[in-house]
C-alpha cells in the first residue's frame, strides 16, 4: 500500500479549484432551506457514513463531524460536533456506537480499532480505554478498509510485511483480513484462526502484482456481499476480491477470486470505480467516468455504470451488453453511488457546463434496475443542485423517509466561503 506523510492514507478525494464565490446563509450553521445548506469551514468529507436513522458522519483523514437530519452540525457530538481521531474508516454499529479504524504508521506504530460511544467519547467497555491495537503479524503493519455485519462482527483489512520500500512507500508483504467479534477478539470461524493473508512475496505474487513492484493490491473499501460473502475492492477500486463468510477467497469469482473491472466497449477505462453496490442476488454494480472524447482534445467526460454477476463477469441483460453510459452538454463525473429504488442505483455527480469550465456543480442520477435513467427521479432520471460556486461531489447516502442526502465541498477564492455543502433530495416524485 502506498503511504502519504506520516502515517496519512489518502490524499483527499476532491480536487480543489478557485471558482466563483455565493454568499453564505444568514445563519452560519440553518437548517435546511429548499433542501439546502452550507457549513462554513466542514471540511471536504473523504467519506460519508450514515448515522442511525437521519444523522450523518462527515469523515476527513483526521476528523470525524456528525450532522443533525436537519443539515445542522450536532454540537452533543465530541468537541462542538467533531472528533479529531486519524482514521482510515469509520462504522457505525445498531446500537449507534462508532467504531474508528486508525492506520498506524509502519515500523513506527501498530492499527488500532478505537469504539467511541454515540456521543464521541471513548468506550470504556472496549479494549483499553476504548481502544485494542491489530496485531497483523509482523514489523510493517497497516489498516485500510473495514465493515460491519449484521452479527456486529467486524472485517478489517490491511498489509502487513517484513520489509518497507521507501521509495514507493510501499509495505513489502501481504495482504491481511481480520475478522473480529463485536468485543475485539478475533473471530475463529473466519479463515485460520480469525486472519485471512494472501499474495505473499515469495509464493509466486498475486496475480503479478508482487513481481516487479514488490508491495500488495492496496485493499481499500471492503463491502458486505449476498449470503455473508464479502466484496475488497483495491485503492484503485478496478480490482474486486470475493471471499467467503468462512474466510476464504472464492476461486470462482472473476480470475481465481479476482474480478477486473472491464473497459468500456471501444476500449475507454472507467477511472476511478465507485462502489460497487451490492445487490441481494449477489450481482454489482459500479460506476465511474470516462474520457468520451477517445483522447481527442478537449476532452470530454462521462459516468458510466455497469453491472458484473455474482461470479464477477459483465451482466450482459444490463442495459447495452451490460453497460450503460450518461452525459449532459458539458463534463459529468461520477462521486459516488449508493442503492436506490427497486435495484437500482442513485450516483452522485459533478458537472461542468460546457466542457471544461472551471465552475462545477452537484448533481444526481437515479438509475432503474435496468440501467435506463428512471423518470421519477428529478427531471427524467437527473438532477441539478443549483448551488453557485465551485463545487466538488463528496458522497452521498440514504435517509428516512425515501430521501437521499447528497455532500459536496465548495472552494472560492475567500476561504470564507469555503466550506461543505449538503443538499436533501426525494428518491422519487410523491404520489
Amino acid at each position: 500500500m502506498r503511504l502519504k506523510g506520516r502515517g496519512r492514507l489518502k490524499a483527499a478525494l476532491a480536487v480543489l479549484v478557485a471558482g466563483a464565490t455565493m454568499a453564505a446563509p444568514a445563519a452560519a450553521h440553518a437548517e435546511y432551506v429548499n433542501g439546502r445548506t452550507f457549513l462554513p469551514g466542514v471540511p471536504s468529507s473523504e467519506r460519508v457514513v450514515r448515522d442511525g436513522k437521519a444523522k450523518t458522519l462527515l469523515i476527513t483523514e483526521t476528523e470525524i463531524t456528525r450532522i443533525n437530519g436537519n443539515g445542522t452540525i450536532d454540537e452533543a457530538f465530541g468537541k462542538a460536533g467533531t472528533v479529531k481521531r486519524l482514521n482510515s474508516a469509520v462504522s457505525v454499529l445498531g446500537s449507534g456506537k462508532i467504531l474508528v479504524l486508525s492506520p498506524g504508521n509502519p515500523g513506527h506504530s501498530e492499527p488500532t480499532l478505537t469504539r467511541l460511544l454515540a456521543n464521541g467519547q471513548a468506550d470504556p467497555s472496549f479494549g483499553t480505554g476504548g481502544t485494542i491495537t491489530l496485531a497483523l503479524g509482523k514489523r510493517f503493519n497497516t489498516a485500510t478498509a473495514m465493515t460491519v455485519t449484521g452479527e456486529g462482527r467486524i472485517t478489517i483489512a490491511g498489509q502487513t510485511g517484513e520489509a518497507f520500500n521507501y521509495r514507493f512507500g510501499t509495505i513489502v508483504g501481504a495482504d491481511v483480513i481480520l475478522r473480529l467479534r463485536s468485543n475485539g477478539t478475533l473471530d475463529p470461524d473466519f479463515g485460520n484462526g480469525g486472519r485471512l493473508n494472501f499474495g505473499e512475496v515469495g509464493q509466486g505474487g498475486y496475480y503479478g502484482y508482487y513481481s516487479y513492484y514488490g508491495f500488495s493490491i492496496a485493499i481499500g473499501n471492503l463491502v458486505p456481499g449476498a449470503n455473508g460473502n464479502l466484496i475488497a475492492q483495491t485503492e484503485e477500486g478496478n480490482k474486486l476480491l470475493k471471499v467467503s463468510a468462512a474466510g476464504k477467497v472464492d476461486g470462482n469469482f472473476g480470475k481465481r477470486g479476482v474480478a477486473t473491472v472491464p473497459k468500456l466497449p471501444g476500449g475507454a477505462v472507467v477511472e476511478p470505480v465507485r462502489g460497487p453496490v451490492v445487490l441481494p442476488s449477489g450481482k454489482m454494480i459500479v460506476v465511474g467516468s470516462f474520457d468520451a472524447a477517445a483522447h481527442n482534445k478537449p476532452a470530454r467526460f462521462k459516468v458510466a455504470a455497469m453491472r458484473l454477476n455474482a461470479e464477477g463477469r459483465i451482466d450482459r441483460n444490463y442495459g447495452v451488453q451490460g453497460f450503460e453510459t450518461y452525459g449532459n452538454e458539458g463534463d459529468l463525473f461520477a462521486a459516488g453511488a449508493i442503492e436506490g429504488r427497486e435495484r437500482g442505483v442513485v450516483i452522485e455527480t459533478t458537472e461542468r457546463v460546457p466542457v471544461g469550465a472551471k465552475a462545477q456543480h452537484l448533481g444526481a442520477l437515479s438509475l432503474k434496475a435496468g440501467g435506463a435513467l428512471d423518470p421519477a427521479f428529478g427531471e427524467e432520471g437527473r438532477l441539478t443542485v443549483p448551488f453557485n460556486g465551485n463545487i466538488q461531489g463528496n458522497g452521498l447516502v440514504r435517509q428516512p423517509e425515501s430521501r437521499v442526502l447528497l455532500v459536496g465541498y465548495r472552494s472560492a477564492e475567500k476561504v470564507a466561503n469555503e466550506g461543505t455543502v449538503l443538499a436533501r433530495v426525494p428518491l422519487f416524485a410523491a404520489g
